[in-house]
């Protein structure tokens, strides 16, 4: 019997702050947040803290893979097409009655393109990095 009371009376005192969770008055706010008599969860807070960590370095994982991922293709593209305009270059300027400004014109794509690859790539970076999330 003694110990059902004192049971009792444990559970009454851990329950006391917890049943009156509605309102509070300006002054039990200022003084409670003063010593902090309620905010010992400090568990729940860091599990809490520790979940969105994690969130937050899988999105930045995901981020980082998937730019590496684009870059990887900006680069394989922009090298076929070099290969591509080396051969044009070759097939286009073979003929011996070009005069050197057609034949500046047709090597032209060799220069232009590693140009576009570098703003594309630079562009798409920049942009990587503005976004808040990955694509």
């Amino acid at each position: 019997m003694e110990e059902e009371k004192d049971v009792k009376e444990v559970v009454d005192e851990t329950n006391d702050h917890s049943a009156r969770k509605g309102k509070t008055g300006i002054f039990s706010r200022f003084w409670n947040g003063l010593l902090r008599l309620y905010d010992h969860d400090f568990e729940k807070r860091l599990r809490h803290i520790s979940k969105e960590e994690a969130t937050i370095l899988a999105r930045m994982k995901k981020r980082s893979t998937t730019w590496r991922k684009n870059a990887r293709n900006i680069i394989l593209f922009f090298l076929l097409l070099e290969v591509v305009a080396i051969g044009y270059a070759i097939m286009t300027t073979r003929t011996v009655v070009l005069d050197w400004k057609m034949r500046a014109f047709r090597v032209f794509p060799i220069f232009l393109l590693p140009v576009l690859a570098w703003v594309l790539y630079s562009g798409i970076h920049s942009l990587n990095g503005m976004c808040k999330f990955p694509p």
